[in-house]
């Protein structure tokens, strides 16, 4: 049997109270036989030594993030590190960094996985990739495609509390880095996670569709044989002086790749010279796209129907661990903890949960034939149960 829960700590000034505060949390709980861990934590925890310490004091591996801002059932900072604890007598755990990652090859991402899986299955790959542009989270579900298609894939990518996200950190036994991606493997039977996810009220999604007739992994060129500027022109988004689009973390598309998954969601970042526009991820040839503006009301929307929709199928879970796109965060401004708040009241309100705000968000979907799909995700909300 697997058993997970979440410890957490406020405490930036002293290792030894940060560290007190998490010990506290798990002698409530009994560790088994094997145990590893995912952190999340604020960029200061790295660069106060708590990270480090932490996972020197556990004998445990520990894999993580640095995130914008974490939540669980105690508490909600932005300034908080948190640490979920997977233990088990039978299930077995195996944690594994890249070396770092440029976008040119994949290699290194499948040599990573294969190195740490040792010819076994898991059944359930934890993944956090560091913030690099242009590679997007695509790049490693692509990358483990050939060596892992059928394992379910869940994370989130790193970012941090600075405009230019240039504290975000990969966590890997107490070191940090920029540009390589953590994995933690589970291997077990009775390994049973299950999977869901919030994007956008389809009522805000223009209903009128457009075809990509090019593009360039995360690059979309063309729409309707256009290029990507002036179809965005012809429908009202507009650009700023640096060339980002307007209503930058507000206007999104809605990707429908017609495989029978739901429609997914990529951020639009800016334009090219060349008329071309980036994007949070890949954008297929082919795929249907239409215009989402989010406003606070939309995002709550979702997370409403979301826990009305999947909270019955996972109420007797032992606990969630959520990541939400930080774009979801800026949209909701001054009502920031809107979110949080909404999923710590859901009921069953003593469900233990883990919440972070962090980059592209990892979460397998399914397809009209029930074939798990992994995928990534921009302005989504997706969740992992045990």
């Amino acid at each position: 049997m697997l058993k997970v829960f979440n410890v957490s700590t406020i405490e930036l000034d002293d290792i030894d109270a940060a560290i007190g505060d998490l010990e506290q949390g798990i002698n409530e709980n009994t560790l088994r036989k094997n145990s590893a861990g995912v952190i999340t934590c604020h960029a200061d925890y790295i660069e106060e030594g708590i990270v480090k310490a932490v996972s020197e004091w556990f004998s445990f591996p520990i894999v993580g993030i640095t995130v914008k801002t974490s939540a669980n059932l105690s508490e909600f900072s932005e300034f908080m590190l948190t640490l979920t604890i997977f233990t088990s007598d039978s299930a077995e755990f195996a944690a594994a960094l890249t070396a770092p990652v440029n976008g040119d090859s994949a290699e290194n991402i499948k040599n990573t996985y294969q190195d740490a899986a040792k010819g076994r299955k898991p059944a359930l790959a934890l993944l956090f990739p560091g913030l690099l542009t242009p590679v997007s989270g695509d790049f490693y579900i692509n990358a483990l495609s050939d060596v892992a298609a059928d394992i379910p894939i869940f994370g989130a990518v790193s970012v941090d509390h600075t405009a230019d996200y240039s504290r975000s950190r990969v966590i890997y036994s107490g070191e940090s880095y920029t540009d390589c991606a953590a994995m933690l493997l589970m291997f077990g039977e009775r390994i049973k996670p299950k999977f869901f996810l919030g994007t956008l009220p389809v009522n805000i999604i223009n209903r009128e569709k457009s075809v990509v007739t090019s593009a360039d992994g995360s690059l979309l060129k063309t729409i309707n044989n256009i290029s990507a500027r002036d179809y965005f022109a012809s429908v009202g988004v507009t650009e700023n002086a640096d060339g980002t689009l307007v209503g930058l973390n507000m206007c999104t598309l809605s990707i429908d790749i017609g495989d029978g998954t739901p429609p997914f969601i990529r951020a639009i970042f800016s334009t090219t010279p060349e008329g071309y526009v980036a994007c949070g991820g890949d954008i297929p040839v082919g795929s249907k796209i239409s215009i989402a503006y989010i406003e606070t009301k939309d995002i709550i929307e979702t997370d409403k129907k979301l826990i009305d929709s999947e909270f019955n199928s996972v109420s007797d879970s032992q606990f969630i661990m959520f990541f939400s796109c930080i774009g979801r965060f800026f949209v909701l401004g001054y009502e920031s903890k809107a979110e949080m708040e909404l999923i710590k009241n859901a009921e069953p309100k003593t469900l233990p949960f883990s919440m972070s705000y962090a980059g592209g968000e990892i979460c397998p979907v399914y397809n009209r034939e029930g074939k798990l799909i992994n995928r990534a995700h921009n302005h989504t909300i997706i969740g992992l149960a045990f």
